[in-house]
């Protein structure tokens, strides 16, 4: 994907720094399951979801990591690592994507491995280091109401060379919009709801 993404709900990347808001403020949670259907090592893929946990802590947003043996639940929500590309070319710059129904929203992501590596070697930045971040940008598009794309942050539409760097420095925040509006959609979630108290820093 060039650094643009497309689609129905397609996620890409982004940059912006997010003053922390501590003192007293419910810690919320979501479950993701992770399928590795790309095959990327195991070493990568935990990276990757420690650095999605990093993102989302940092709004006082707990992800749980639940093993794909999980039984279903109606607040599951799952990441594919996909070798699998769309051939829509709605869709041909997409690095990920989350299908979803006017009003509703998916809650099945995908992040296209190969393009991924693909614009890596061409941009020259460490594609395994900035997974966790598309990631995180493609939860976004699970939490937040259509049309979401940020003007600057985690949510941003298309990253430039200084995202992905940021990206990759683990320097990438959600924009202080977007932390709202994520965590006013979780309070407001009956499936998502709040599991324990966050004190301090």
């Amino acid at each position: 994907m060039g650094t643009k993404a497309v689609g129905i709900v397609v996620g890409m990347l982004a940059v912006a720094g997010l003053p922390h808001e501590s003192t007293e403020r419910p810690m919320l949670v979501v479950r993701i399951v992770l399928l590795n259907e790309a095959s990327v090592s195991g070493v990568v893929a935990s990276r990757a979801q420690a650095e999605v946990a990093r993102i989302y802590r940092s709004i006082d947003v707990d992800i749980v990591w639940v093993p794909q043996t999980a039984a279903v639940s109606p607040d599951l929500r799952y990441m594919r690592l996909t070798d699998w590309e769309p051939k829509d070319v709605r869709f041909s710059d997409a690095l990920g994507m989350v299908p979803a129904e006017p009003g509703v929203r998916g809650v099945h992501g995908y992040v296209f491995w190969r393009r991924v590596q693909r614009l890596g070697r061409r941009l020259v930045f460490d594609a395994e280091a900035v997974l966790g971040a598309l990631i995180a940008h493609e939860i976004g598009h699970m939490l937040l109401p259509e049309g979401s794309h940020s003007e600057a942050g985690v949510m941003l539409g298309a990253w430039s060379i200084a995202q992905y760097r940021m990206a990759a420095g683990g320097r990438l925040q959600f924009s202080s919009e977007s932390a709202r509006m994520i965590r006013h959609r979780l309070m407001t979630l009956g499936s998502a709801g709040v599991t324990r108290q966050r004190f301090g820093g």
